[in-house]
């Protein structure tokens, strides 16, 4: 007897299965007195985490929520320093371009979703398509069978997939992906067996990442990318002096890179604000109505104003060379730059009397 649970978004559906499991385990296991303050403080630590974190600049370990099952799954850690760059090419499987095509299409319908792979820069984003193989299935084949250790990461290319669990002679379907999709990187984020199992539905391609492919691209290249972010924030006065050593690395994991042209615009004055920026390399100029107020170079930041005031951007930001951006999330920001509240809070006044100068207000 299959039962099936329809959802409109297959990828929250097994997220929140996964979220729910893990907190009733740890609940059982520590059972504590306040339930509801434990269930607080869990879900904050998962927040604090992002699902998951990086322990130190040495090591990258990938950390389970604690669970009653923890002590039976192998953990595994990865120390980029011996990561051997001539051994790259060993992950790169070869492809026409009719293939390069498809991957890209398929992986262009996920981006948004793939928290992982879309807060790393195109260079990393291509070492990481490059390691993937195909994989044609059959109608019916398993692709993923619960409680078996997992070795591959998929994206869909094309067919339809389901997920389920069994539970005793029922099974049960917890979404089924049409066409566009991925599937299997939990078990090798966290190094658990399988939470579900896999059905091809109709006949279907998908592109597979082994799971030491995995950990040399997604999670390495990660790490990397993390610890030029940590390394940069150290070199800003406003971070190095409001923040602790944890929560400078918080924040580095929070930051995505991008690359702007000459010219390009940054921040347009009057949009709504979505997140601060700092300069990594390169210089931009700030305008006010049209006015020239000032250029800001690497290690200066930009776009705080609006997000503490609650109001739409107040000046143009623009690239007057080629430049790296750090953008921190509007959410991150408001999440993890509370220390620096004083600080910011003082630059509000620094730009009024900067516009008051130019005769702006």
């Amino acid at each position: 007897m299959v039962v099936e649970i329809m959802q409109p978004d297959s990828q929250f559906q097994e997220n929140l299965s996964l979220l729910v499991s893990r907190f009733t385990e740890a609940a059982l296991e520590q059972r504590p007195n306040d339930l509801v303050e434990f269930a607080a403080n869990y879900f904050a630590d998962i927040r604090h985490q992002n699902k998951f974190f990086l322990t130190s600049p040495e090591t990258l370990r990938i950390e389970r929520v604690p669970s009653a099952r923890r002590k039976s799954v192998r953990a595994e850690s990865i120390d980029p320093a011996k990561s051997d760059p001539a051994k790259e090419g060993d992950l790169v499987v070869a492809k026409t371009e009719h293939q390069w095509q498809r991957l890209n299409r398929a992986v262009s319908r996920i981006y948004d979703k793939l928290f992982l792979y879309n807060r790393l820069n195109p260079k990393q984003q291509e070492k990481v398509k490059a390691a993937m193989s195909e994989r044609h299935v059959k109608a019916n084949e398993i692709v993923i069978k619960e409680g078996e250790e997992g070795s591959f990461f998929y994206i869909i290319d094309s067919g339809t997939f389901q997920v389920y669990r069994e539970l005793g002679v029922q099974e049960i379907v917890l979404c089924t992906h049409e066409g566009s999709g991925y599937f299997g990187e939990l078990a090798l984020m966290y190094n658990d067996p399988r939470n579900a199992s896999v059905r091809a539905v109709t006949d279907g391609n998908l592109w597979c990442l082994h799971r030491h492919a995995f950990k040399a691209t997604i999670l390495v290249e990660r790490f990397k990318q993390c610890s030029e972010f940590e390394q940069f924030l150290r070199q800003v006065p406003l971070i190095i002096s409001s923040l602790s050593e944890e929560e400078i690395w918080r924040v580095a994991d929070c930051l995505t890179s991008h690359d702007y042209p000459p010219n390009a615009v940054i921040v347009d004055q009057g949009d709504e604000p979505d997140g601060m920026y700092f300069v990594h390399s390169g210089t931009v100029k700030v305008t006010c109505e049209g006015v020239y107020v000032k250029s800001l170079k690497a290690g200066d930041y930009f776009g705080e104003v609006a997000l503490l005031s609650k109001g739409v951007r107040s000046a143009t930001v623009t690239a007057e060379d080629p430049v790296v951006i750090y953008k921190l999330s509007i959410n991150d920001f408001e999440r993890l730059l509370g220390p620096c509240g004083d600080v910011l809070s003082r630059n509000i006044q620094v730009y009024k009397e900067e516009r008051a100068k130019l005769g702006l207000d």
